[in-house]
């Protein structure tokens, strides 16, 4: 057998260009790169062993036949000279001889008959006694099935949609529960898998760059919708935690489809009339570990849309979560964050109806939130804490020399989290100062307005080389460009390219880092340009 050399299992582009591929799925980088959807990777297997009974059968019909005559029966001469016993020995010797070499002549003479004979059998079933004419067509029809090749059955598209989203995109993201709601399968005919349908065809065309995928997705999301609303619209289903999920999948869609300020809202709007759902879902949603993630999950996403959209916490989800307390694990450093953030709402709200002599009141308010903030940072179990790598070692990417490890991207994102409200609090300390300090000299106050400025200014500073010197845990390991669960950097860094505090040094990586995002497919170009233009979405 013939070694035909290791095949490649590089994609067809990569193949034809000599380029080195990754083979990450859906697609490689080198087609993400050149803007390209990538065809795929060929099975391996197909090509060690290969089917070459065509290619035998037609050298079998065109090979001549070899002439082979019948051995040759050597004979001795007899000797005349010698005595009487040795003529009676070379006699039997020379009897002997023939004996053996008639039977190899019978032997070979047999072998060349039957050699013949198969011969013009293997060539009667292919080429006829009876007509000469038809030999061509056998032979072009031999030829036609020797380059016969078999392909493997290709994947239909929404099931590697579903894969990649299942397995790259919900990685070290509170969507961590969805294996343990369709463990046994994903293509019912529900809210729940319209949903995720949609949703994965959204996170494999921003992976893919491809707007007709996107197409597609929003196809499925007009559905998802009608059967969302129907689940919604019945009181045994709206209660399941399947439905909740459904929900919370559109929540990401319209996140990922971001094209502006209209979808910003419509899903705060979304976002807000969830709460009902909650409280119809009662005190059963907390007997099992899923449903304790699902309401926490969407109490986080309620307390960010308060807080972005400057508006209290609704007294009503307060209610509903203080019933929620006895059954929550709250050792968790996520949920001793939520009281912060409910009073950082509440500031945002009072700040954007603010008047001259409330001022005082808030810069001393957003000094104990700050205060408080740090000190969550500070009392995190160890397991929680990050460290900055030394000088000579290797960092995917630093920020004015500064780089640092986290044990996950989970205990990362709660980072951002604590330091994003800081960077706010800092924010809104150094205004109110310096609208105390235009007002005039107030015998009556000896706060050091210019001191508070001079400390927001030096917080501002190290939290913004925390955040930028974390961005590079989220490089591929293989690859200079940003895993999928860069996502998260959005935000954080978009509060940095916005406020007013940030250094432009800072400002400008910020909006390189959210530029390397949109080309590596992360997020909408959309976002990208109208950040680049207009700092960010909204103003704090």
């Amino acid at each position: 057998m013939v070694f035909l050399g290791r095949p490649s299992e590089a994609c067809g582009p990569c193949r034809e260009g000599r380029l080195r591929c990754d083979r990450l799925q859906p697609g490689c980088t080198q087609c993400s790169r050149k803007q390209i959807t990538c065809p795929g990777y060929r099975d391996p297997s197909e090509f060690y062993f290969r089917d070459e009974t065509a290619n035998a059968a037609f050298k079998v019909q065109n090979r001549k036949p070899r002439r082979r005559l019948p051995a040759k029966t050597r004979q001795r001469t007899k000797t005349q000279a010698g005595e009487e016993s040795q003529e009676q020995q070379q006699q039997q010797q020379q009897q002997s001889h023939c004996v053996s070499s008639g039977t190899e002549s019978a032997t070979a003479s047999a072998s060349v008959t039957t050699k013949i004979k198969t011969t013009q059998l293997v060539g009667s079933v292919i080429k006829p006694d009876d007509g000469s004419s038809k030999a061509p067509a056998a032979a072009k029809t031999t030829r036609e099935h020797a380059v016969v090749r078999y392909r493997a059955l290709s994947q239909p598209l929404g099931d590697l949609a579903r894969a990649y989203f299942m397995t790259d995109y919900i990685a070290s993201s509170p969507f961590d529960y969805l294996p343990e709601l369709c463990p046994h399968g994903l293509t019912g005919n529900n809210a729940m898998s319209a949903s995720l349908l949609a949703t994965s065809f959204a996170s494999l065309s921003l992976k893919m760059s491809d707007p007709r995928m996107m197409k597609q997705a929003r196809v499925q999301y007009a559905n998802a919708l009608s059967q969302t609303n129907q689940a919604l619209s019945s009181p045994k289903l709206a209660v399941e935690d399947s439905t909740l999920a459904a929900v919370l999948l559109l929540g990401l869609f319209e996140a990922m489809v971001f094209s502006g300020q209209q979808s910003l809202d419509s899903w705060n709007l979304h976002t807000l009339g969830s709460i009902e759902l909650l409280r119809l879902r009662g005190a059963r949603q907390f007997e099992t570990p899923l449903g304790r993630k699902l309401f926490f999950h969407l109490s986080s996403n309620i307390r960010t849309c308060c807080a972005h959209s400057k508006t209290p916490v609704p007294l009503r989800f307060l209610k509903i979560y203080e019933g929620a307390r006895p059954y929550l694990d709250l050792g968790d450093p996520f949920l001793e964050m939520t009281e912060i953030v409910d009073r950082v709402a509440t500031l945002r709200s009072r700040i954007a109806h603010l008047e001259d002599p409330q001022r005082h009141e808030v810069l001393f308010e957003a000094l104990g939130l700050d205060a408080a903030t740090a000190r969550l940072g500070q009392e995190v179990p160890e397991e929680w804490r990050f460290c900055a790598r030394l000088p000579g070692e290797r960092s995917p990417m630093s920020y004015k020399g500064m780089s640092f490890r986290y044990p996950s991207l989970r205990v990362l994102r709660y980072w951002n989290s604590l330091r994003m409200i800081r960077m706010f609090l800092n924010d809104v300390i150094w205004m109110q100062a310096s609208l105390m300090l235009d007002r005039g000299p107030d015998p009556d106050d000896e706060t050091d307005y210019e001191g508070l400025q001079r400390s927001a200014n030096r917080k501002m500073s190290t939290l913004v080389v925390e955040v930028l010197g974390s961005c590079g845990e989220y490089l591929e390991f293989s690859e200079d460009r940003f895993s999928v669960a860069a996502r998260c950097l959005i935000w954080p860094l978009s509060v940095i390219a916005e406020l007013s505090l940030t250094p432009p040094d800072a400002r400008l990586f910020a909006l390189e880092c959210l530029d390397q995002l949109s080309r590596d497919n992360r997020i909408p170009h959309l976002v990208a340009e109208a950040t680049e233009l207009t700092g960010v979405q909204s103003s704090w």
